[in-house]
């Protein structure tokens, strides 16, 4: 084989490879299927199915085959009409669809016989029926869950809601439990790419802002292989787009100590001296904010883009400073500690004896200068008191021990949880 023949072949293997890259399942979008069939129930080839979308114009098309089916797949999620039309048929319009992720909605219509300029217009606000799989799911609206009066303390994630409404979901967003199956075995999906890049099933630093969600759909059970790449359950995000009309958002939380009552400890201090500076309100200062946009591409005089492109972006900002008092478990130093005077640690206990025969007290504190070599056996001298005199202090210890002095000093009498 020549050399020129050879070139050939490898580039026809390359373009092969290039055609046989696989195509992902659009996991986020929805689909439609069903049957037209006529007044006396017989099935009706040949009409033309139209959605389209209510927010953006964008129409997506089908024809019924010989059996009268028609399938509208990759649908974005949103509020649909659809009309079937057909020479010989009145033209029949569905309004008011509303699709949601990974959704399989069935819209069966006959058709009356008619002039194709007549219209009958059927609303269909109810929820539809899911007849063509088996999948168990939990669907959360954005604006069911921005309405709610939400705790933003460490930032808002739709994630959380969850693990508060769905079934057979349990745990939180680092170890989430999806009907008894283990931790990490979850999918999540964020319009229909896996978010997963490290730890399976973790986007607890990622999670996308509520404000860019337009739905959140929990998915338990009765997935299909399109779903095969998790042995857990899917969190399936869909983020919101621009319409053909512009729309934004903008918010703003707050927490300031200033607006908070005071703490019992704090008030148990100030009963107890007037003056202690400790009694004041501990820094406590959360801010939240941010906002969002969307809207079609539009350039005066160059490019409209309504019912054809758009473009959405949001923005959210999570800052906290919090400076609180722990729980009543802890043990601080006592003052004396902090000259170096431990002679309170000391005991009479005797625990043995060193290499030179000398007991060896509980609570004894040793000088590593005087550590030297008995026979072998390593041995040194105890602080004489147990105090260790404050010339030994390093300047870096001297600096943590202003800062003890300063805020860590003992509420309670006692040499523990002080």
């Amino acid at each position: 084989m020549t050399g020129a023949a050879q070139r050939r072949i490898l580039f026809i293997l390359f373009v092969v490879s290039l055609l046989a890259l696989p195509v992902l399942g659009q996991v986020d979008r929805a689909t439609v299927n069903g049957r037209v069939t006529d007044a006396t129930g017989g099935v009706v080839p040949g009409v033309e199915v139209i959605a389209t979308n209510q927010n953006t114009g964008v129409q997506t098309t089908s024809v019924t085959n010989d059996l009268g089916l028609y399938t509208l797949s990759n649908l974005p999620i949103g509020s649909y009409s659809i009309k079937f039309s057909l020479t010989g048929f009145k033209t029949m319009e569905r309004t008011g669809i509303g699709l949601v992720i990974a959704q399989v909605a069935r819209v069966d219509v006959v058709l009356e016989t008619g002039e194709i300029s007549e219209t009958v217009t059927v609303s269909a606000n109810a929820e539809l029926i899911n007849k063509d799989n088996a999948l168990v799911s939990t669907v959360m609206q954005s604006e069911t869950i921005t309405d709610l009066p939400l705790s933003f303390a460490g930032g808002r994630s739709v994630e959380n809601f969850a693990y508060a409404v769905t079934p057979a979901v349990e745990g939180d967003n680092w170890t989430s439990y999806i009907g008894g199956g283990p931790a990490f075995s979850k999918e999540v999906l964020i319009d229909g790419i896996s978010a997963t890049s490290q730890i399976q099933g973790h986007i607890g630093e990622s999670s996308p802002t509520m404000e860019a969600v337009q739905e959140f759909k929990v998915q338990t059970s009765g997935m299909s292989a399109e779903y095969g790449h998790t042995s857990g359950g899917v969190f399936n995000f869909a983020l919101k787009s621009g319409t053909n009309d512009i729309h934004g958002s903008g918010f703003y939380y707050t927490r300031n100590e200033a607006l908070n009552a005071n703490t019992w400890m704090n008030n148990w201090r100030l009963s107890r001296n007037p003056n202690d500076f400790r009694s004041e309100r501990a820094r406590d200062r959360q801010n939240l904010y941010g906002g969002s946009l969307g809207g079609p591409v539009y350039i005066p005089k160059i490019y409209d883009g309504r019912n054809r492109t758009f473009i959405f972006g949001a923005f959210e900002q999570f800052n906290q400073e919090r400076l609180q008092l722990g729980d009543m478990n802890v043990t601080v130093p006592l003052p004396e500690f902090l000259e170096g005077d431990f002679s309170k640690l000391l005991t009479t206990t005797e625990l043995g004896k060193d290499a030179l025969g000398r007991p060896v007290y509980q609570g004894a504190i040793y000088d590593p200068k005087t550590l030297h070599q008995v026979d072998g056996k390593w041995v040194s001298d105890p602080f004489p008191g147990n105090i260790i005199p404050k010339a030994r202090f390093s300047q870096v210890s001297n600096k943590i021990v202003d800062l003890f002095k300063k805020h860590y000093t003992p509420l309670v009498p006692g040499l523990l949880t002080n």
